[in-house]
């Protein structure tokens, strides 16, 4: 039985821990994927070793320990309901657990591009491995939140991109406004592509109303539901580029223009280098996030232990 050990970690008295032996959650196969003898081997290290009969008898496997409620713990034998309660939250935290700690935490040059291009990103991604409820409504709200900042930008990008052209007021000549005009236009477009999207999915994933077609749905969508999130992000890094061709190479601005910047040294450049900063502290924002969120998991599932 792979990833599973039956050495049990005494932390209440009686060897057997809330989450069994950790080596079988840390480092073994996706509880998600045990069948029932895998399970039951598990459970045996855990404080819950009594229900393991139980577990036995009704073919409990670990497609099953996501749902397992505590009407359902009931009707397998499991009578205290503090022990519902336990058995039920152990079984989240073992699944998240093991689904967290298979998520590596990128590095800052991969954390620039993170909401973007790393495949763990959003909330509903993460929250994979809880109950079907709670990711529906995680993931209605991450598109409620994309929506609205995908449809405030809209209005600054498509204006703008409207406007690079027939107002000569911008002071932008040539290949510059050339790549203001299509960054913004490409921005523009990528915010309503999201906002569409976004709308349509949080509709479709409201009408549904039982677990199985809850997890249907993530299924099939598969990547899908990332692509609002990267389609957002990808926009703003668009307009940041428009928005850093617009004072490069405005005309009108207090800055000094590149094509005039030798004769001033460095303090002249000064303003330009405000861009590397800006860039390494966001991708150093968005690491301390992926972190904070491995966190918060290992303060669960300790204190599920001390439980």
């Amino acid at each position: 039985m792979q990833g599973v050990s039956v050495t049990p970690v005494a932390v209440d008295g009686k060897g057997n821990s809330c989450l069994g032996n950790k080596e079988s959650v840390w480092a073994g196969s996706d509880p998600k994927t045990w069948d029932n003898s895998t399970l039951c081997a598990w459970l045996a290290t855990t404080k819950f070793a009594e229900y393991g009969e139980q577990f036995q008898k009704h073919k409990i496997s670990g497609r099953h320990v996501l749902h397992l409620d505590c009407d359902k713990l009931a009707s397998i034998g499991v009578e205290p309901l503090g022990d519902q309660l336990d058995l039920a939250e152990t079984m989240q935290v073992l699944v998240s657990t093991w689904a967290s700690n298979k998520t590596p935490v990128p590095n800052v040059f991969a954390a620039f591009f993170f909401s973007f291009g790393w495949p763990n990103f959003t909330q509903a991604e993460k929250s994979a491995s809880k109950d079907p409820f709670t990711r529906k409504q995680e993931f209605v709200e991450e598109l409620n939140n994309i929506s609205l900042v995908a449809a405030l930008l809209i209005t600054l990008a498509l204006p703008m991109a409207m406007s690079a052209v027939a107002e000569p007021h911008y002071g932008l000549r040539g290949a510059p406004l050339g790549v203001f005009a299509c960054a913004t236009f490409i921005s523009a477009c990528c915010f309503s592509f999201s906002l569409i999207l976004s709308v349509v999915l949080a509709l479709f994933v409201g009408q549904l109303s039982n677990a199985s077609e809850i997890d249907s749905f993530f299924e099939l969508i598969g990547d899908t539901k990332q692509v609002p999130i990267r389609l957002t992000t990808f926009s703003c890094y668009s307009l940041f580029v428009s928005l850093f061709a617009f004072i490069c190479w405005n005309d009108k601005l207090g800055f000094i223009p590149l094509s005039d910047l030798h004769p001033f040294g460095l303090v002249a450049c000064a303003p330009y280098l405000l861009f590397f900063p800006w860039a390494y502290w966001l991708a150093k924002g968005n690491q301390s996030m992926h972190r904070a969120k491995r966190l918060a998991w290992d303060l669960h599932a300790a204190k599920v232990e001390r439980g």
